[in-house]
């Protein structure tokens, strides 16, 4: 990527993202490289982000209902249900203290809907109920019912980090029977990035084009932008030879366990040694990190 001009270019963002990181402010750095990642103690067991619809049931104990009852009162184009016992549902992310829940075009005659809340292991094992919430009529006023307003059967994550839940929506009959029922993974991360950035040669002539990949390890989103930082090493001190570019505000996300890769320039460097950096940052949070590596330039 080249030296962009003065102006500031207009703004684009990627559907796919959140927000975009921010350009590192490195003055010096010791000589060596780093390639860091944000969790320096003990590893800790790896957060499940992914599971099939059937083995949802079978850890959670709720039935695997069709969808079929609740469709009739969800909002136009939204669309739930088990094509397949065998289709993969991954973890929703989501921050502490949100609100999370279903969003119903019409509420039930002669029903009512219950959510409950419960934080979970990587087994998705109940450990602690939250919240069991009774909604046993429509709160809108006409106004809303007139303008199709949609009612959320909604509850408030607890204000914790790195933890599992499950939110289970459920349509309960007269009788007290539950006749079907939405069954949500929500994924709290914690201040926590298992990442790497690579590049796809240790040394390159002036004239070529770097592939720097990036790597994400999970169980997070994370977001980042086009911009990079890179540094010359001289005499042991890196000095960064980028910190006045300027950059379009571009913003990309990587998906748990998958790569991005951005498509570098090297014709302004002289031979020497360098490293380059990202920033990049939890979608669904406020933590990040700088990810580096190094290479040559012959």
């Amino acid at each position: 990527m080249r030296k962009i001009s003065a102006v500031l270019a207009v703004l684009l963002i990627s559907i796919s993202i959140i927000g975009c990181g921010h350009r590192p402010n490195v003055e010096n750095h010791s000589a060596e490289p780093v390639n860091m990642t944000s969790n320096e103690s003990a590893p800790q067991e790896k957060k499940m982000i992914k599971w099939t619809k059937k083995e949802i049931s079978e850890k959670t104990g709720y039935p695997l209902h069709s969808g079929e009852q609740f469709r009739r009162y969800l909002p136009p184009g939204f669309v739930y249900g088990p094509a397949s016992s065998e289709e993969t549902v991954y973890a929703a992310q989501s921050r502490p203290a949100s609100e999370q829940g279903v969003y119903l075009q019409a509420f039930p005659v002669d029903k009512h809907i219950r959510v409950t809340l419960s934080e979970v292991d990587n087994s998705l094992r109940k450990t602690d109920e939250i919240t069991v919430k009774e909604y046993l009529k429509d709160t809108r006023n006409e106004k809303d019912i007139i303008h199709k307003i949609p009612i959320r059967m909604a509850v408030f994550l607890p204000e914790k980090k790195d933890v599992l839940y499950t939110l289970v929506t459920e349509l309960v009959e007269e009788n007290g029977k539950v006749s079907d029922s939405i069954i949500s993974i929500i994924y709290v991360p914690g201040d926590e990035i298992n990442a790497s950035v690579s590049t796809d040669k240790e040394v390159y002539s002036w004239n070529e084009t770097m592939n720097l990949k990036l790597t994400n390890n999970g169980p997070t989103w994370l977001s980042f932008g086009v911009m990079y930082l890179l540094e010359k090493e001289d005499n042991g001190v890196w000095t960064p030879i980028n910190s006045d570019w300027v950059w379009t505000l571009e913003g990309y996300s990587v998906s748990p366990e998958s790569d991005f890769s951005q498509a570098i320039t090297l014709d302004m460097l002289k031979p020497g040694k360098y490293r380059i950096s990202k920033h990049v940052e939890i979608t669904e949070g406020d933590y990040g990190v700088e990810l580096s590596d190094t290479f040559e330039i012959k």
